[in-house]
């Protein structure tokens, strides 16, 4: 049994204008600025409730594996959605309810292979409302997967590929802090990854993706959904230096992340350009101490991460985290 309790308070408000255009060969300034779009003034103020109820078993039979679970969830929302422009409250009360299930079966061969296949269904309440003020609908979902996992017997290794075809309806997207809920998509993909101990302190992961993401339904229907790469690969090498070396104690892991071409609307009218990141970090443990440094973008590339209907928006620069840590 799980009980989750949530709150959210948010406001939006903008107000859009558009400037007199220019002729670049003669230039006026000083021009009107006219309004374009009304005011946007909402303020969402609601509480979820969640209780779930939850079975699963995990069955052994020679070589086979099967897991199988169900769930179910009643879920309460409430709070008010005010227009700031119009005064106007709307509730957000409202109860839903759903049975959610999984079902897996592999096959682990002496040889360290292990070819798999699952089902499973989802729910998930999601709070607040959108900027017409009507309260957001639970996101659900719908998923079979195929693959096969490889873990040799004599050596450290360990090799993932799958495939899968997933369906969600009530998809949130929040962008420049502005949520909405799309409707369906089809998500058709396909994953590898590897892991590997090179040498005694060095591992190295790769990982590449593969992602078919359509809207299926309304306008856009058959439309790739907008900000989702259909290609992205990531290759990190991490080395821990060993006991008795004079770094004994200290981590070094870098790696690098590629971000394919995606779609800037829904409408698909136009691209993002792929880019390639590099990240850096740093550990130390020692005596119950844990310290990291983490640089992601080390080299400070300019690059646009994605798009709303109120504009594009860079990616993060250089940027530094620090942690610190005590255990005893």
């Amino acid at each position: 049994m799980k009980h989750s309790a949530r709150r959210e308070a948010a406001g939006i408000a903008a107000t859009f204008f558009q400037a007199t255009p220019l002729d670049v060969r003669s230039p006026s300034y000083g021009g009107p600025i006219r309004l374009i779009a009304p005011t946007l003034d909402t303020t969402v103020d609601s509480e979820l409730s969640q209780l779930g109820v939850y079975v699963q078993d995990e069955l052994a039979l020679g070589g086979w594996r099967a897991t199988l679970g169900l769930r179910q969830d009643w879920t309460s929302s409430s709070g008010t959605s005010l227009n700031g422009l119009t005064g106007v409250s709307r509730p957000l009360d409202q109860d839903d309810h759903e049975l959610t299930g999984r079902a897996g079966l592999s096959y682990i061969f002496d040889n360290g292979i292990a070819p798999y296949v699952s089902y499973s269904t989802s729910f998930e309440p999601v709070i607040g409302a959108a900027l017409d003020g009507r309260p957001f609908e639970p996101t659900s979902g719908e998923q079979v997967e195929l693959g096969v996992k490889y873990e040799p017997t004599d050596w450290n290794r360990f090799f993932t590929a799958a495939v899968y075809d997933l369906k969600q309806q009530n998809v949130l997207r929040t962008i420049a802090g502005i949520s909405s809920q799309i409707g369906e998509v089809n998500v058709r993909g396909l994953e590898l990854e590897g892991v590997a101990s090179i040498t005694k302190g060095l591992d190295l992961r790769a990982a590449y993706t593969y992602t078919d993401a359509r809207i299926a339904a309304g306008a856009d229907d058959g439309n790739r959904v907008e900000n989702v790469p259909e290609h992205m690969a990531s290759l990190w090498a991490n080395y821990t230096f060993q006991e008795d070396t004079a770094l004994e104690g200290l981590g070094v892991r870098a790696g690098v992340r590629y971000v394919g071409q995606r779609y800037g609307n829904s409408a698909n009218t136009f691209n993002l350009d792929s880019v390639v990141l590099a990240d850096f970090a740093l550990t130390y443990k020692k005596n119950g101490y844990k310290a990291s440094l983490n640089v992601q973008n080390l080299f400070d590339k300019d690059y646009v991460a994605n798009c709303s209907s109120f504009g594009c928006y860079y990616g993060d620069g250089r940027t530094f985290m620090g942690k610190l840590t005590y255990s005893w």
